[in-house]
């Protein structure tokens, strides 16, 4: 006779419901995660200096944040620095933008461009966890 293999112990109901319990939580947290990393606003809302530096860093990436007020729930007009070079001090522009709810935007050049400074006239972006 062939001697019976030793079979391991089955998981009962409760056990298998908490691997489900705890492998859902990890789930939630891990997409959480992502959405403060990638969308904050999500979670966080917009706030004037994280959109200010977002538009600031796609207009031109310089040091430093953009000033933003809030017109409307959705509208803000922000005022960033344009410069070409690092350290030139560059000037001012007005943009007028459009945040959605995931905290991604849209931006229009309000001001009118020098000679010398042509910033980006409809620049766009999203606030990540870098503009927090």
């Amino acid at each position: 006779m062939q001697a019976l293999a030793a079979q391991p112990p089955s998981m009962t109901r409760s056990q298998k419901a908490f691997l489900v319990g705890v492998a859902a939580a990890i789930l939630l947290l891990l997409v959480s995660l992502g959405v403060l990393i990638f969308r904050p606003a999500v979670i966080l809302g917009v706030r004037p200096g994280s959109l200010g530096h977002s538009v600031q860093a796609e207009v031109q990436s310089v040091e430093g944040s953009g000033q933003c007020q809030r017109r409307t729930n959705s509208r803000w007009i922000c005022r960033v620095r344009f410069e070409p070079d690092p350290g030139s001090g560059g000037p001012l522009f007005d943009y007028g933008v459009v945040v959605d709810s995931l905290g991604c935007w849209r931006a229009t050049r309000i001001s009118r461009a020098r000679s010398w400074a042509r910033p980006p006239t409809d620049p766009a972006g999203c606030i990540d966890l870098f503009d927090l």
